[in-house]
């Protein structure tokens, strides 16, 4: 990754003009969804002076501050040398303090990782704490399930009825409707009934991941 990120810094001083045309993304939509921004702010001085967003001004003191993103999402990271800080903008309906929630949590997933296995590949390093896993993956999906009822042969069927012209099947350049999917499935229960198939017999399938395999499945 930081490779890759270091492959990426010729082409920071590139118009955002000649980006977005090169992208193809419309002119109305934003270039980017989102924005992480890194700042070294050093080593923060002690008398609160230096190094801050007021800019070390004597006679001048902070009041308030604004900031305004022109992004769906920016994150920014302040780097204070022995501290960083986090912030973020969002547009609604984005929640910037959830993104800062989970980029703490992040963090010191990170860290702990560090610190006790240094071998774990990024991608186990936990996002969300236990009480966010718990209420996205149980508390929002805690719904009824309407089962289904009947076979993947009887739903088949039953869209076959619906609508025979829906695409049912696509697998590279090839696909089938239901309705063709239908007719070429049964010329081939026709050919096993023919060589003594019948119910619950066993036919064995061979067959790379193609049209012709979910044909002779349903067959």
């Amino acid at each position: 990754m930081q490779g890759q990120l270091a492959g990426l810094l010729v082409h920071e001083h590139a118009p955002l003009a000649l980006a977005q045309k090169a992208s193809g993304v419309p002119a109305a939509a934003p270039l980017f969804t989102s924005l992480l921004n890194y700042r070294h702010g050093g080593q923060p001085r002690r008398d609160g002076g230096g190094g801050g967003r007021n800019g070390g001004l004597a006679g001048v003191a902070m009041l308030s501050t604004e900031d305004r993103t022109n992004y769906p999402l920016s994150v920014s990271v302040d780097d204070l040398g022995t501290a960083f800080g986090l912030t973020a903008d969002a547009v609604a309906p984005g929640d910037p303090e959830l993104v800062c929630a989970l980029l703490q949590n992040a963090a010191e997933g990170l860290v702990e990782a560090l610190e006790s296995a240094p071998e774990t590949p990024l991608g186990e390093v936990a996002v969300v704490s236990p009480l966010v896993r718990e209420r996205m993956v149980v508390e929002w999906n805690d719904a009824p399930v309407v089962g289904v009822v009947g076979s993947v042969v009887e739903l088949f069927g039953e869209w076959v009825v619906r609508d025979p012209g829906a695409v049912a099947v696509v697998c590279g350049g090839e696909s089938l409707s239901y309705g063709e999917l239908d007719e070429r499935a049964g010329l081939l229960a026709g050919v096993l009934a023919g060589r003594g198939v019948g119910a619950e017999s066993v036919v064995g399938v061979l067959l790379e991941r193609s049209v012709d395999l979910v044909v002779a499945l349903l067959g």
